[in-house]
């Protein structure tokens, strides 16, 4: 499971913005996550939110209301983009669904001070409650991240990239099952958080999520992360349209852990590697039909079957695979000397959709 806490300050009206370029950015990330915060439940991925975020937005002032909306885009002249009714059920959204920090952070630090951060913030925060509410959050994320990773930090901020920062600071007061682990208070802290500006820009991280992976869903949302990587680092256009759409038969995952392809295992990253090419469209390696003397077709959908080397050598992994027209369900991995691919059954499959989310 990752999970994305968002920043408090995201959810201001008025936001971090300068200008009605950043204005918009802002705005349009408010309305990404407000789909993230829809998104269909089999999806491995929580946002999180303060369970404080009311009380900080109403305490000073910057709560996401309908006449305190309109009059910040009337201000940063962004008012015939946008409709504050509409903005205003966005908001609402995120505050009525996204989980809360009580629920999910082991630790929740509540004070603390010498606050660093490289690269650093900027000096144009501001009100100094919500400043200090998006340090508190960074730090945070900073710890929970030692303690179990797969955190990352919904960004207030402007810029469009996946940012690592790094973080020191002196926490004072902590809550939570686990804010033992914190030390003895006070107690410097020094660690790392991605600021994420919307959760395409995990693909960054794909591989470590594929690392963590433990369910068909997680390994999904892995290969999907990953196949974007692949595209742009390619250059080529990496929206989810673009992307090969694929689906995990019943077995893979059975069969991954049986030979070592996936989390620490052996083969985990050839086999992560593979799957996203593949995914991606990026796939050199030489494809064959599977079956003698005829390729086999399943019987329920009429889907053929393939295979490709995962591994070279002694042991000798293949992938195998069915496709029916450009859809591709991943079946199973075995060695070249006993080769049988696994038929699955209809509806009997996962795949998770993403149009909401990336």
């Amino acid at each position: 499971m990752e999970y994305v806490y968002l920043d408090t300050a995201l959810l201001a009206v008025p936001n971090y913005a300068i200008d009605g370029n950043s204005a918009q950015e802002l705005i349009d990330r408010v309305l990404h996550f407000s789909d993230v915060a829809s998104a269909a439940s089999d999806i491995p991925l929580r946002l999180v939110i303060s369970s404080l975020a009311e009380a900080t937005l109403w305490g000073v002032h910057h709560a996401p209301e309908r006449d305190q909306i309109a009059e910040f885009m009337d201000l940063m002249e962004i008012s015939d983009y946008y409709s504050p009714n509409d903005l205003l059920r966005s908001y609402n959204t995120i505050l009525d669904r996204a989980s809360r920090s009580a629920e999910l952070c082991c630790v929740e630090i509540t004070a603390f001070n010498n606050f660093s951060a490289n690269p650093q913030l900027g000096p144009a925060l501001a009100p100094a409650i919500l400043a200090s509410e998006t340090q508190r959050i960074l730090l945070n994320v900073s710890i929970l991240n030692q303690l179990e990773r797969g955190w990352s930090v919904g960004s207030s901020l402007n810029g469009a990239t996946c940012t690592l920062y790094e973080l020191n600071g002196d926490v004072t007061e902590a809550t939570g099952p686990q804010a033992e682990t914190v030390g003895e208070l006070p107690s410097r802290h020094a660690g790392g958080a991605y600021v994420v500006p919307r959760i395409e820009a995990l693909a960054g991280s794909a591989e470590h999520l594929w690392a963590r992976a433990s369910s068909d869903q997680e390994l999904h949302f892995a290969i999907t992360l990953g196949a974007i990587a692949l595209r742009r680092a390619a250059g080529l256009n990496s929206e989810l349209s673009t992307l090969r759409r694929f689906r995990l038969g019943p077995l893979l995952l059975d069969s991954l852990t049986e030979h070592g392809c996936c989390g620490v295992g052996r083969f985990s990253s050839a086999t992560r590697l593979l799957l996203t090419q593949l995914v991606a469209g990026l796939c050199s390696r030489e494809i064959g039909k599977f079956g003698r003397p005829q390729q086999e077709v399943r019987d329920f959908d009429s889907a053929k079957a393939f295979r490709v080397h995962l591994t070279k050598g002694k042991l000798g992994l293949r992938l195998m695979f069915w496709t029916a027209g450009e859809n591709i369900e991943f079946a199973n991995v075995g060695v070249k000397k006993a080769l049988e691919i696994a038929v699955g059954g209809k509806g009997n499959f996962i795949e998770l959709d993403l149009v909401n989310v990336l």
